[in-house]
């Protein structure tokens, strides 16, 4: 008996337009969910930006700390830190701590972000020219992260620096023919000044 009703009396809607985007919609006010939050969240927002200051010195901030750079007593000066003070703080990863920040410094820096050899910027690695463990417990972490000794290899020459088929200047392979003209060999690198 239903049945028969609904084919009697169909239901019409009424077509709105959404108040956000102006679509045509059966809802009341908005075409969908994103479009009612767009309007909604800018006009009551649940959550209001409050002004935050340094605990210390009263100074402005613009993120969720609590003390600036200058009255923040975990930042490190890493001119006065040398490498056997770090060890004896993080002895099994301070090694570690020194390759992150030498990513942090050289991602600082306005060099490029890319391979020196192949010129690959999707995933790069920083690594060190002198290694860590060459320089002595009295060297400060700073002089072990200066620029002039931080290169950006990606993954495959990285792991050639490593193994001593990659060297300083340039970086960068040369090649020699050998006998057979059609025939190269690869030659190792002469280390004739350091990269910049």
């Amino acid at each position: 008996m239903s049945e028969g009703i609904d084919r009697q009396y169909p239901v019409i809607w009424a077509m709105n337009n959404c108040l956000h985007c102006g679509a045509q919609t059966a809802n009341a006010k908005y075409c969908s969910r994103s479009c009612a939050n767009r309007v909604d969240g800018h006009l009551f927002p649940s959550r209001q930006r409050t002004a935050r200051s340094c605990k210390h010195c009263g100074a402005a901030l613009l993120t969720r700390r609590t003390t600036c750079d200058n009255c923040n007593p975990s930042l490190v000066d890493w001119w006065t830190v040398a490498l056997h003070q770090l060890k004896a703080r993080a002895l099994p990863q301070y090694a570690a701590q020194i390759r992150s920040l030498a990513r942090m410094i050289y991602r600082k820096s306005s060099r490029a972000k890319a391979c020196t050899v192949c010129g690959y910027d999707t995933h790069y690695e920083v690594c060190h020219i002198n290694p860590i463990n060459e320089f002595l417990p009295v060297d400060f972490v700073a002089e072990v992260n200066k620029l002039s000794n931080l290169v950006v290899l990606c993954p495959n020459h990285h792991w050639e620096f490593d193994h001593g088929l990659l060297s300083p200047p340039s970086l960068r392979p040369r090649w020699k023919t050998s006998r057979n003209r059609y025939k190269k060999t690869r030659v190792c690198f002469q280390i004739e000044n350091r990269l910049l």
